[in-house]
């Protein structure tokens, strides 16, 4: 049974967007319904990426850009002024117990 968890039709900007958690981010936002910005500096992950988050039916823009350069920002804002929801998983690191 899906859960309806009101995210249909939001707009949602997801950096570090290319591999590992924000993909997985982007992957579960697009099938809740979400138009999608992926943000992420490695340009040819990120068209990957974005070729399987599109897979769900849902608007996919890929950005590929530095979010240390502020002005590299701007283009994927401008794709998508008014988002709904942020997801910012760029730098995110997990710990590796030994």
């Amino acid at each position: 049974m899906a859960v309806d968890l009101g995210l249909q039709g939001k707009r949602a900007l997801v950096t570090g967007a290319a591999v590992g958690i924000g993909r997985g981010i982007a992957r579960w936002l697009a099938a809740a319904g979400c138009d999608v910005v992926l943000a992420d500096k490695d340009a040819g992950t990120l068209a990957d990426a974005a070729a399987e988050v599109g897979a769900e039916g849902t608007r996919v823009v890929a950005v590929a850009t530095d979010l240390r350069d502020p002005d590299a920002v701007r283009p994927a804002n401008r794709n998508f002024y008014d988002q709904s929801v942020r997801y910012p998983t760029h730098g995110l690191r997990v710990a590796r117990s030994r």
